[in-house]
């Protein structure tokens, strides 16, 4: 089993019930962001997805909610439909769903580079790096701060839990990033070509006979 030497009482988050909900992911966040390789070695190996899945849930919606208020009351610079249902349950719902297309996808690599670990350590893994979200909110750099702060905790997770070195896990991480950022960059070049060939297209024109 991966992460053998893992305290066995588990990290903040996995003793919630003991320590109170907010007192938990405080700790969680505080510990990920500036504890990273002390906290994922004492997460408890879990099969379970559920754990991980509410701590990013609820990491998520504080970030989404902070940034929506900074930009939309303070910067204005928020879209119009920033608190309306339905802008709000599709960027929930998508998030909710991406965790566990990134997680697969990352874990791919992962194993590709020798890591020991479950698919459901890789997403706990990418689930608790998730806190780092939380400086997110930071105008102009909060979102450049918490991508390479999530990549930096993702890597050390990996390199706990899946026993990788560290050139091993940057190169799991780096790679798997790049192939998706490359392919996601090809697909708007050809959406956006197809739309450019589309509007420079001549309309028909139907004409019609003179009639004398």
């Amino acid at each position: 089993m991966s992460n053998e030497t893992a305290d066995q009482s588990g990290v903040a988050w996995q003793r919630r019930a003991e320590t109170g909900l907010l007192k938990a992911l405080i700790e969680t966040v505080r510990e990920v962001l500036l504890k990273p390789e002390s906290f994922f070695q004492k997460l408890r190996p879990s099969n379970s997805l559920a754990e991980p899945f509410m701590f990013f849930i609820i990491v998520f919606l504080i970030a989404f909610i902070a940034n929506q208020v900074l930009n939309k009351f303070i910067l204005r610079q928020g879209p119009a439909a920033a608190f309306t249902v339905g802008y709000t349950l599709g960027t929930v719902g998508i998030t909710m769903v991406s965790i566990f297309l990134w997680s697969g996808w990352m874990h791919l690599f992962v194993r590709l580079f020798g890591g020991k670990g479950s698919y459901q350590q890789t997403f706990a893994i990418l689930s608790y790096a998730t806190a780092t979200q939380i400086v997110s909110f930071i105008p102009f750099l909060g979102g450049w701060i918490a991508g390479i702060w999530n990549a930096y905790a993702a890597i050390i997770g990996y390199k706990k839990i899946h026993q990788l070195s560290v050139g091993k896990a940057c190169f799991a991480y780096i790679l798997a990033f790049s192939i998706l950022l490359i392919g996601f960059v090809g697909l708007a070049g050809s959406y956006l070509q197809a739309m450019k060939g589309m509007r420079s297209r001549p309309a028909d024109v139907t004409s019609t006979p003179l009639v004398k």
